[in-house]
C-alpha cells in the first residue's frame, strides 16, 4: 500500500495534564434536543440550513447536551489561550466548563469539516460508557462548530508507549498495559452490539486516552459509523491510518466491526512492543508478519522493560497469539472484540496468580489454626460485630451477615486478615499492623479495604493454575480494581456468601 492509495485522516490530542476532578452533570438542553434528523441513510449536506447552522436531527431524548453559544465557548477556552493538540479537523483547546470543570473543547475549521463535525456529534451522543470521553455539549453557530468534552488528565496511549521524552517516560508494568487492553477491548465490544452498531474505524494508541489512573477512555469519533441494525457501511473515501487500517476496508470500501478487530490487533503489537504502527518504511503488522515464522525473531520483538522478566514472556507471547487472529487477512477469521476481551481477561488473570507464587496462601492446617486464634481474639475484643464496627464507618441500617478468615493477595505476598460483608459493603482488615515512614517517623496501621457493594462488579471463584488446589476468590469493582482472596477455611461458603449479597444489592438498586 502506498501512501497515495489512500485518503489520510490522522487526528491526535497531544498528552495533558491535570488535577482530577468531579464532572458536574450538565443541564439538559432543550436547543440540541430539538435538532431532530434520522442521520443513518441521510445526505449529510442535508444538515446544512437557513444561517449555517448544522442541524443534528436525531439526538436521544436521554442525551444531556448542553448547546454552547459562540461567546461561551470564548469563556470556557479563556480566548482560546492554551492548545492541547490540533489536526486536520482544526485545534482542541483546554478550558473550563462553569469556572470549574476541565474540558477540551474541540474547534473546528471555519466553513470546513462540517460532515465531519456533525457525524462526530451524533455518533458520540449515542454511546454512554466509563470508557469513552465523556461528550458536554457542543456549538452549532455560523463558523463557530465546537465540541465541549471531558478533559483526560494523563494523555494518550501513543504518548506514553513512544515519548523518547524522560520527563513523560513513566514506567510501564505488563498487568498496566493488560488492564488498558481489557477496557478497551469492553468498550468496542459494547459498541458493536449495540442496536444500532457503532464503528469507531479509526482506533490507535492516540484516540486512547488515559485518566490519572491510567484507565483507558476512547475519543475521536470523526470516523465513526452508525449503522443500522445488521447492516455494513461502505463509502468511496476511505479515511484513516496507514498502518492502523484494515487492507479489507482499504480495497473495498466496505467498513465492518472486523474492521476494528484489525485495528486493535496492531494496537496489541505496539503495547507489547512498544514500536510505532509506522516507523520510516517499517510497517509494524508486515514485520509481526513476518516475525511469525520464527519463534525467536517475535520474541526479540517485545519491550525489554516487561520481557526482561522472564515470567512474563509466556503471556506477552499469549497475547502475541490474540494480536495475530485480529490481524488475519480474511475478516471472517478474526474474532469479535467480545473474544478479543475475554481472551485479554484470561491472560491477565493467569498472568496475577503466576506473580502470587507456588505458595499462595496458608495450608488447610495454618488457616485452621488462624481461624482457631482469630475466634479467640475477637471473644476477648466483644464479638466479631462488634469489632467490624470499631474498624470500619457504619451506616444507620446497616448490618454485618458473615465474616470469612483469608488472605488479600498484594505485590509483597499473601496478608493475613478477615473479610467482613454486610449488608452495605465487603470490607478486608489485616491481622496485624503494617510499618510506613512518615518523613523520618515510622508509622503504624492497620491495613483496610472497603467496597460498598453497589460499587461491586463481580464476585467470582478462580484456581491457580499453578497448584490446582489453591482457589481464590477474585471481586472486580464498577472501577475496574480487582482483588483476589485465599486462603479461606470455608471456601464454598465465603464465595456464595459475597454473590448473595451482591445480588441482594442490585435487586435493593431495582426495587
Amino acid at each position: 500500500m502506498t501512501p497515495g492509495s489512500v485518503l489520510l485522516l490522522c487526528e491526535s490530542i497531544s498528552a495533558y495534564r491535570t488535577p482530577s476532578l468531579h464532572y458536574a452533570t450538565p443541564p439538559r438542553s432543550a436547543a440540541i434536543n430539538d435538532l431532530q434528523m434520522d442521520y443513518q441513510g441521510s445526505n449529510v449536506t442535508d444538515f446544512l440550513h437557513a444561517n449555517g447552522h448544522v442541524m443534528l436531527e436525531r439526538v436521544d431524548n436521554n442525551c444531556n447536551l448542553r448547546s454552547f453559544t459562540r461567546k461561551e465557548i470564548d469563556d470556557i477556552t479563556s480566548g482560546y489561550s492554551t492548545v492541547l493538540g490540533e489536526g486536520g479537523f482544526g485545534k482542541v483547546y483546554k478550558g473550563r466548563l462553569d469556572g470549574l470543570c476541565p474540558v477540551a473543547v474541540k474547534i473546528y475549521k471555519n466553513g470546513t469539516k462540517k460532515k465531519e463535525f456533525a457525524k462526530e456529534v451524533i455518533v458520540h451522543s449515542q454511546i454512554n460508557h466509563k470508557n469513552i470521553v465523556r461528550l458536554f455539549g457542543c456549538c452549532i453557530e455560523e463558523n463557530a462548530l465546537a465540541i465541549v468534552m471531558e478533559f483526560v488528565h494523563n494523555g494518550n496511549l501513543y504518548n506514553i508507549l513512544h515519548c523518547s521524552n524522560a520527563k513523560c517516560s513513566v514506567p510501564f508494568p505488563l498487568d498496566k498495559r493488560l488492564d488498558i487492553a481489557i477496557e478497551s477491548a469492553e468498550v468496542l465490544s459494547c459498541m458493536h452490539s449495540m442496536y444500532s452498531p457503532v464503528l469507531h474505524g479509526d482506533i490507535k494508541p492516540a484516540n486512547i486516552l488515559l485518566d490519572v489512573n491510567l484507565r483507558p477512555k476512547i475519543s475521536d469519533f470523526g470516523i465513526a459509523r452508525l449503522l443500522a441494525a445488521d447492516a455494513t457501511h461502505h463509502t468511496r473515501y476511505v479515511v484513516g491510518c496507514i498502518g492502523y487500517m484494515d487492507p479489507l476496508f482499504c480495497r473495498s470500501g466496505i467498513l465492518t466491526p472486523k474492521s476494528d478487530v484489525y485495528s486493535f490487533g496492531v494496537v496489541l503489537l505496539e503495547i507489547i512492543t512498544r514500536k510505532k504502527a509506522v516507523d520510516g518504511d517499517i510497517i509494524l503488522a508486515q514485520s509481526f508478519d513476518e516475525a511469525l515464522r520464527n519463534e525467536k525473531h517475535v520474541r526479540q520483538m517485545f519491550d525489554q522493560e516487561i520481557a526482561n522478566d522472564k515470567k512474563n514472556v509466556k503471556f506477552l507471547e499469549d497475547v502475541t497469539k490474540l494480536a495475530a487472529e485480529c490481524l488475519k487477512m480474511e475478516d471472517k477469521m478474526r474474532p469479535e472484540m467480545a473474544e478479543v476481551a475475554n481472551k485479554l481477561r484470561t491472560i491477565k488473570e493467569a498472568y496475577h496468580q503466576s506473580k502470587v507464587g507456588n505458595s499462595t496462601g496458608p495450608s488447610f492446617i495454618e488457616a485452621a489454626r488462624r481461624w482457631l486464634a482469630r475466634g479467640t481474639t475477637v471473644l476477648v475484643e466483644g464479638g466479631c460485630e462488634k469489632v467490624f464496627k470499631q474498624t470500619f464507618k457504619i451506616l444507620p441500617d446497616e448490618q454485618l451477615k458473615i465474616s470469612h478468615v483469608c488472605c488479600l493477595s498484594t505485590s509483597a505476598g499473601p496478608l493475613m486478615g478477615v473479610m467482613y460483608i454486610s449488608t452495605a459493603k465487603m470490607a478486608f482488615c489485616s491481622d496485624n499492623p503494617l510499618s510506613y515512614k512518615v518523613e523520618n517517623d515510622t508509622k503504624w496501621s492497620y491495613y483496610t479495604v472497603t467496597i460498598p457493594l453497589r460499587r461491586l462488579r463481580t464476585a467470582k471463584s478462580s484456581v491457580s493454575t499453578l497448584n490446582s488446589s489453591e482457589k481464590y476468590i477474585q471481586i472486580v469493582s464498577v472501577e475496574g480494581h480487582e482483588l483476589w482472596f485465599m486462603g479461606f477455611l470455608k471456601y464454598d461458603k465465603a464465595i456464595s456468601s459475597l454473590q448473595e449479597a451482591l445480588v441482594s444489592s442490585r435487586c435493593n438498586r431495582r426495587y
